[in-house]
């Protein structure tokens, strides 16, 4: 039987391992200084390495020739743990073996040298799954086992480990892969292999993998046994095998949500189900969507409409994930979804209906009662701002270069306003509204220069234009109220009552 990709490149040495530099760091220290732990609990996601780094230890502690902190893969020792037939390193997987006679008999068993290599090594797979009587039969082994024997923990799930565990471990975490990790990784293997690959397959695939290497691997091995060697492999074969969509399909939904399409709704659900689409992967690539393109949504309405399906997606995630008919759940929010929307507006649009009349009576009032100079000179300046900043925005593929590999720095943007200058200059303007993003951006502002860097722009971050003007215009009524006289202080406060965001000037008739 043919040997599977993620098994045929599981790296045996350090220097092969992608991603998780701080694990290389740390035990390129302690295994070239022989000072390592007797017992470690590998934390992190699935397909993330933990395993992978256990035997890569394993090997190292064995090997007859090591090279610093490398095992050589070539002496008896790394060929057998290899092989998975060495006797000296143990892998138990807790999920099937967790009962307390399995772990009576490694504690009977850890007195006995290693009879095949110099260190025994006891790797226990999803050790959260082992049962209370099964943890305490191993505590005080833990706590003081022999000096020829490791434990290697590891575990997705280390909070469900009880305490008295973890403080006889040292805890190494393992991060998600990056997006961009995983992409090169996959092209290494796609290479080897022989085949030919567009870039967006590379992309699509370290998204849906949400940052699992081996799951990455998996889906990549599932497009290339299904598709012949010598063709160039497409975006389109990849959503054909995997049941996934184009993004096409995204904007189309939130379309008929927005305009309340209920017919259209029905049957873009039932297309979906008919076609084989996974309803949880269809939802995932939604949010990713929606919070790639929100920043390019102008309207305010548009952009809480956005999150709002974004959210009600994230909610039917957990719904459908072990419902029989995720369809009927699919149409049915969306459908409910979408009706409370048009509610909304409508009900906006009958509250607007009577805002012109306000303004116009404002104005005459203004005339009639205050007809003193006004600040135009400030308004007119913060009414071109506004426009400026809501003209220009930061385009798709920063944004999503950013967000790729920085999530924090990306959502810091979206809280700021961005301006893009005739001259290619990105403005990103500083308020005191939301000063944990004014932190994370002047953090990295180097960061933002490499971005930006290859698209041949440049960056300023500067104060926000309309902070100063507004705090201008609340000290000038600030000055004005204390000037009213006493005998129209009644009038002024029941016309600013009614009119808050109309100026009102008291001028002297006989002046």
């Amino acid at each position: 039987m043919k040997q599977t990709l993620y098994r045929k490149y599981r790296p045996g040495q350090f220097s092969e391992l992608a991603g998780q530099d701080h694990i290389k760091r740390l035990f390129s220290k302690s295994l070239i200084d022989n000072s390592y732990s007797h017992a470690y609990i590998f934390a992190g996601p699935r397909g993330t390495g933990k395993t992978t780094v256990a035997r890569i230890i394993a090997k190292r502690l064995n090997c007859l020739h090591p090279k610093e902190n490398e095992p050589c893969n070539e002496c008896d020792q790394c060929i057998a743990i290899n092989e998975s037939s060495h006797i000296d390193v143990i892998e138990m997987d807790a999920a099937s073996n967790r009962g307390i006679d399995d772990f009576r008999a490694i504690r009977d068993r850890v007195a006995y040298k290693p009879a095949q290599g110099k260190v025994k090594v006891y790797i226990i797979d999803e050790v959260h799954m082992l049962t209370n009587e099964a943890f305490n039969a191993i505590l005080k082994t833990l706590e003081e086992p022999p000096e020829h024997v490791v434990f290697i923990l590891a575990t997705t799930n280390p909070e469900k480990i009880p305490e008295t565990i973890i403080s006889r471990c040292q805890i190494i975490p393992f991060r998600n892969m990056t997006v961009n990790t995983i992409i090169i990784h996959l092209q290494m293997i796609t290479q080897k292999e022989g085949y030919k690959v567009e870039d967006d397959v590379f992309s699509y695939i370290a998204k849906r993998a949400k940052g699992s290497m081996r799951d990455a691997i998996v889906l990549l091995e599932q497009i290339l046994r299904f598709l012949p060697k010598d063709e160039v492999i497409q975006k389109k074969d990849i959503l054909q095998v995997l049941g996934g969509v184009d993004e096409e399909q995204y904007h189309r939904v939130i379309t008929m949500i927005q305009q309340n399409q209920t017919q259209n709704i029905i049957d873009f659900t039932e297309n979906l189900y008919n076609n084989g689409i996974n309803f949880e992967v269809f939802l995932d690539g939604l949010i990713d969507y929606i919070l790639l393109h929100i920043a390019q949504t102008k309207e305010p309405s548009l952009q809480k409409l956005n999150l709002g399906i974004a959210k009600k997606s994230s909610e039917m995630i957990k719904q459908i994930k072990y419902s029989d008919n995720p369809n009927i759940i699919f149409a049915i929010e969306f459908l409910s979804f979408a009706e409370t929307h048009t509610l909304n507006k409508q009900m906006e649009n009958t509250r607007k209906k009577d805002e012109p009349k306000k303004v116009v009576q404002t104005q005459q009032i203004q005339k009639t009662l205050v007809p003193g100079p006004h600040d135009e000179k400030a308004t007119l300046h913060t009414k071109q701002t506004t426009t400026a900043l809501e003209d220009h925005t930061l385009n798709s593929e920063m944004l999503k270069e950013i967000k790729s590999s920085d999530i924090d720095l990306y959502v810091a943007l979206l809280y700021l306003k961005c301006e893009e200058t005739s001259e290619g200059i990105i403005k990103i303007y500083k308020n005191n509204t939301h000063p944990l993003s004014n932190d994370v951006v002047e953090l990295k502002e180097k960061i933002l220069r490499d971005y930006f860097n290859k698209y041949s722009k440049k960056i300023e971050i500067v104060e926000d234009k309309e902070e100063p003007l507004r705090q201008i215009k609340q000290e000038n009524e600030k000055v004005q109220q204390e000037k009213i006289p006493q005998e129209v202080r009644g009038i002024y406060d029941k016309l600013k009552k009614l009119f808050p965001e109309s100026d009102i000037i008291i001028k002297d008739n006989q002046a």
